[in-house]
């Protein structure tokens, strides 16, 4: 509406600092979960982000309409670049029922403030400077500039970090054709906003500010004048940043309400598994759900559970960031909630990964060794899916002549996927344990199994290793294994098929079984067998011909 001021934007004024030293609405002390981290203000209609950070609905506009796309298009917070689906966000639902709920009156006098009309009354305590603003800004829009400026003065005397007051008061002086007084209360505003850096301290604005207020009746003595009057306003805090500049009146950031926690935890619940939001994830319909829980519904269907929104392609709820606002709230105002929440999902997770561990029937894959896969069956495309999003683990054993598969594998963890446009994946993962089947299922169409770990025994490796002998063998196995793999390849092209070599011995034995028998998958099953790195490298001493002494 005509008369009321629009969220200063970077390029507003001369002077504002670069995007990393933008902070809320107080320079000292943490931003408040409530305040926009871009205007300060208590959150007005909220989205949040792709990177999880939430602004104001006003904000992100200001923000997506920056003249310097490649400087000020990011999000205040983490400097993450913004792009059109950040712009295409709803607003958060349960965020916004929550500070409705928690600041009722002065989250009206936000939106009132912004979009324009009468303010709530009687205003609350909290929200009396903004009342007053809403009423400047309404007598600027009739041309009323004294009462304006009375109520500006009565806004400012209720809170003076309240940056809009003075871009009020400003605007109000240059109606009055007060040029000086509008630039002093043009770059407090802007100091309340953000802090400027102190090498933009008050000499460094004259160039700027005769840019900015071309007036041909404001004289440079003037604008000098009234440097050195707001000059007397700053002072560096103690306690603060040296590099930053900030007012003696600045203060902290207000205090969150005395919340109803009982009224408030119904806000704080995933609406899947009505328990207390855990990791929670907001989608771009504006709806939130627990990471979990928005998981195991996306193994079936690609809308939004509430709303029924498709999501875009390609969507993996391992990659969205958390929402950081209801993180923030959970874990202050429900810690044990939250734990007893995460320590059941472990408990679940736990159940699952041994009782129902997913397994790809394929190859012999082996420890300690790189396992390239193209996964193009909708079956396996599911599980892969599912152990990315998950524990980013699964199983291989290989296949049988009777059309099962071996009791005897590996666990394999999954390091990168890459999703093509048909649904295919190429995935990259390593083998790092071997498992022994106890019990073997099947779960939406691929293998599933109870399994139990498979290591080395060392009692038995102790035993073997009376004599000392063991690391004579090794040493004489990795002389062989070199002269092996230069006359192969060189080991630069070894290493990018299989991987660097493992550090540790036992793990290396595999990798050299893997190196010289690509093909005979009845030598690898064996060495996956043998629970000794002794006998593990016996078998490679005969295999590859070396000779040792008695």
């Amino acid at each position: 509406p005509a008369g009321s001021p629009k969220r200063p934007t970077p390029s507003s004024g001369f002077g504002s600092p670069s995007p990393k030293k933008r902070r809320g609405r107080s320079p000292e002390g943490p931003q408040n979960p409530w305040d926009c981290p871009y205007c300060g203000l208590l959150l007005q209609q909220p989205r949040t982000l792709s990177c999880g950070h939430s602004v104001c609905t006003g904000c992100l506009e200001v923000l997506m309409e920056a003249d310097h796309p490649s400087r000020d298009r990011a999000c205040p917070v983490c400097m993450q670049r913004l792009t059109a689906s950040d712009a295409d966000r709803k607003v958060c639902v349960q965020l916004q029922e929550l500070i409705t709920g928690a600041f009722g009156d002065e989250a009206r006098l936000v939106e009132a403030y912004y979009r324009g009309g009468d303010a709530p009354a009687p205003a609350p305590k909290g929200g009396l400077a903004l009342h007053h603003c809403v009423a400047a800004a309404a007598l600027l829009a009739h041309s009323d500039v004294a009462g304006a400026l009375r109520c500006l003065a009565l806004a400012q005397q209720a809170d003076c970090t309240l940056h809009q007051s003075y871009l009020l008061e400003s605007k109000a002086h240059l109606c009055g054709h007060c040029s000086p007084a509008a630039v002093q209360a043009l770059v407090v505003g802007h100091i309340c906003a953000r802090p400027v850096p102190a090498m933009e301290g008050p000499h460094g604005f004259t160039a700027g500010l005769s840019r900015l207020f071309a007036d041909p009746d404001t004289t440079r003595l003037q604008l000098e004048a009234c440097l050195a009057v707001f000059a007397k306003e700053f002072s560096t805090a103690p306690r603060g940043d040296p590099d930053t500049i900030y007012l003696p009146t600045a203060r902290p950031p207000s205090q969150a309400p005395d919340l109803d926690l009982q009224a408030c935890l119904p806000r704080l619940e995933c609406s899947i598994c009505m328990n207390i939001l855990c990791d929670p994830i907001s989608l771009g319909c504006g709806h939130t759900f627990c990471r979990p829980c928005l998981r195991r519904t996306l193994d079936h269907d690609k809308h939004c559970p509430f709303c029924r929104c498709r999501l875009p392609y390609g969507y993996i709820s391992s990659d969205q960031k958390t929402n950081a606002v209801l993180q923030s709230l959970v874990e202050t105002y429900f810690a044990d909630e939250l734990r007893e929440r995460q320590e059941q999902l472990r408990q679940e997770e736990q159940t699952e990964n041994f009782d129902e561990f997913p397994i790809f029937v394929c190859m012999v894959a082996v420890p300690g060794v790189s396992c390239p896969l193209h996964i193009f069956e909708p079956r396996y495309r599911l599980m892969i899916r599912r152990a990315w999003e998950s524990t980013k683990r699964f199983g291989m054993c290989a296949p049988t002549a009777d059309g099962g598969y071996a009791d005897l594998g590996c666990i394999l963890e999954i390091s990168a996927i890459e999703m093509l446009p048909d649904g295919r994946m190429h995935v990259a993962c390593t083998g790092t344990q071997r498992f022994h089947v106890l019990e073997k299922k099947k779960k939406d169409g691929y293998n599933v199994g109870k399994i139990e770990l498979y290591d080395d025994d060392p009692v038995a490796e102790e035993r073997l290793d009376a004599d000392g002998s063991t690391g004579a063998l090794i040493t004489a196995v990795k002389r062989r294994m070199s002269d092996i793999s230069a006359r192969v390849m060189d080991m630069a092209t070894t290493e990018s098929v299989l991987g660097p070599q493992p550090e540790d011995d036992a793990l290396r034995s595999f990798w050299y079984a893997r190196l010289i028998c690509l093909e005979r998958q009845s030598f690898l099953v064996k060495m996956m067998t043998l629970q000794t790195k002794r006998e593990r490298y016996q078998l490679l001493a005969a295999t590859i011909g070396v000779e040792l002494d008695d």
